[in-house]
């Protein structure tokens, strides 16, 4: 009886869209095991060993306070599940990509590509979602200096978010699948794509967005990585097709109202409440963001 009731009150929270994609994706798993990285396992070009990855190269990473250390970058283990699912998940976003030398970045990118049909987790569409952008961002948006085999997987995981949008979730993945799915497919010129993108992050801008700007999950911590990651893709937007300009208009347009809440709810020192779900040293710092360029405006290098 009391399990009963605990899913009754799980559930009655849940919208009718998610109820759908939470039996749909649990049928199509059951009967189609393989549909969350359909069309990976494909062999690269690439291959990370001893004589190309220099020696003094430790990779060391830490997440959640906790820190694991390889011996170099070919003996990462992209699976690696010592501190459980959400350090993994960390360890696929590659949101660290900017605080590395470039070279280190390329190497680190180029064995995740070679081990990628091995990858569990980090196939997952939140995961998925952001390394999408942390790797068009580390290429600066830019697919005539993107090398063949890394435009090959972004494709690939291109494909997998959109066919495993976390419509079951919702909130702030559902947003971040958007976020990601705009940017690839503006990155590679995808009409339809990109339309279909721009619809679901209208949506879901509409819908997640208070009339004061905050996201209606009301932690600003997440507000602020919204934010973050909203910011890097309509940078890259402006970087790619002219058809991507009405998205980047209407993310523009998003950001300022986002942005603008930020500037009022921080102290003046960056400082913000610890509401729901917020902890500090997880989002990007806050400052006093300027304005978005609008689509019409060309970013600087």
């Amino acid at each position: 009886m009391k399990t009963l009731l605990r899913y009754f009150h799980t559930l009655r929270y849940l919208r009718p869209r998610q109820l759908f994609y939470q039996l749909y994706y649990r049928l199509r798993r059951l009967f189609f095991a393989s549909s969350q990285v359909q069309g990976i396992g494909s062999k690269s070009n690439v291959r990370l060993t001893a004589s190309n990855v220099a020696p003094e190269e430790e990779p060391d990473f830490t997440f959640l306070n906790k820190a694991k250390k390889w011996n170099r970058i070919s003996d990462i283990d992209w699976n690696c599940a010592d501190y459980g699912k959400l350090w993994t998940y960390n360890l696929n976003y590659f949101e660290y990509l900017t605080d590395l030398p470039t070279a280190t970045g390329r190497q680190l990118i180029d064995h995740w590509i070679d081990r990628e049909g091995a990858i569990k987790d980090g196939w997952e569409p939140y995961p998925t979602s952001l390394r999408l952008v942390s790797w068009l961002r580390f290429y600066k948006f830019d697919r005539g200096g993107t090398p063949p085999h890394v435009l090959g997987s972004l494709r690939r995981q291109y494909r997998s978010l959109r066919q495993n949008k976390e419509y079951h979730l919702g909130g702030n993945h559902l947003l971040e699948n958007a976020l990601a799915l705009v940017a690839t497919a503006a990155f590679f010129e995808l009409g339809r794509g990109l339309e279909r993108s721009g619809r679901l992050l209208t949506t879901q801008l509409k819908e997640q967005y208070l009339t004061d700007g905050a996201h209606y999950e009301l932690s600003p911590m997440y507000h602020l990585i919204l934010a973050g990651r909203a910011l890097i893709v309509y940078e890259g937007l402006l970087r790619c097709a002219p058809a991507a300009n009405s998205t980047a208009a209407l993310l523009a347009e998003s950001l300022a109202e986002q942005l603008g809440w930020l500037n009022a709810f921080c102290t003046t020192d960056g400082r913000y409440a610890h509401f729901n779900d917020s902890t500090p040293g997880i989002a990007p710092g806050p400052g006093r963001a300027s304005r978005p360029r609008r689509p019409t405006e060309h970013p600087t290098d």
